[in-house]
């Protein structure tokens, strides 16, 4: 366990490499892919030809005695929840786990939309909710959140990614952009995964390590053990196994797009910022 200066450390080496990075997301891609609640008030300026006479301001031109119209701008002020499964096979990865990668991208979404005013709400999960941080703008909250997703010792292993999704429609009220963090490997979480994505612009971030993407076919067999269970067995790889877990990745994206959900394939070996960078450019295609 780490102590009070090692986390202080751990936590500025994070912003530091983190807000390194957010430049390259926040040149406008992060800003033009998520748009804000609609259209506030900002001022009034003298109808002129061409204008739209629904925007006309009706009490100032009646005291003015000339047309008057309102004028608006974007309401950008978002609610971010960035959603992170914790459960034991979080811990799974070569050079790197998948809860390194998921704390890295979580920070990196954290610092993009503080960067752009907007709230960021954080909650870790496994089969209960670990902890919940209600959204919040500012610095001082970002570092809270890195603290927490270094420093958190999860209760239990388990997963539960329906638990998870139904839980942040009971706390999230209003429509808000929702990234889950997860592996998916979990079962029956579908039609929770469908509401939240009716209701929220879901973004569901698939990490994976490489050797579970592309399982080598031809290896002795492996004594593995169970990072949620604890069971110990052996894994021999084959031509079976191999064509089982590329069915696996392609059940979740299935899943994910039958939800109205954006899905992302994240690996070890990825690079967080390109493949957001990829994202926000396949969005604006969209646009």
């Amino acid at each position: 366990m780490l102590n009070s200066r090692e986390i202080i450390s751990a936590v500025k080496k994070l912003e530091i490499k983190t807000r390194k990075n957010v430049d390259e997301l926040t040149g406008g891609a992060y800003h033009s892919v998520f748009k804000g609640r609609g259209m506030e008030f900002c001022d009034i300026r003298e109808y002129s030809p061409g204008d739209d006479v629904r925007t006309i301001d009706w009490n100032v031109t009646a005291r003015a005695g000339h047309p008057y119209i309102k004028q608006f701008t974007e309401e950008r002020e978002l609610t971010i929840n960035i959603l992170v499964d914790i459960s034991g096979s979080a811990d799974f990865g070569g050079d790197k786990t998948r809860m390194q990668n998921a704390i890295e991208i979580a920070m990196l979404i954290a610092f993009s939309a503080i960067r752009n005013r907007d709230r960021v709400g954080l909650i870790l999960h496994s089969d209960e909710e670990e902890l919940h941080l209600r959204a919040k703008r500012g610095k001082q909250h970002i570092l809270r959140m890195a603290r927490e997703l270094i420093v958190h010792q999860r209760k239990s292993k388990k997963t539960n990614i329906k638990k998870l999704l139904d839980r942040l429609m009971q706390v999230q009220k209003k429509k808000s952009v929702v990234f889950l963090i997860s592996d998916l490997m979990d079962n029956n979480y579908e039609k929770s995964l469908r509401s939240v994505g009716k209701k929220h612009d879901l973004i569901v971030i698939n990490i994976l390590d490489e050797f579970e993407i592309n399982i080598p076919k031809r290896l002795p067999p492996l004594l593995m053990q169970d990072a949620e269970t604890g069971l110990v067995d052996f894994f021999k790889p084959n031509a079976r196994i191999h064509k089982a877990a590329q069915q696996f990745i392609e059940r979740n994206k299935k899943s994910c797009i039958k939800a109205g959900a954006d899905w992302i394939l994240l690996k070890n070996t990825s690079n967080p910022v390109a493949e957001l960078m990829k994202f926000f450019e396949r969005r604006n295609l969209r646009k």
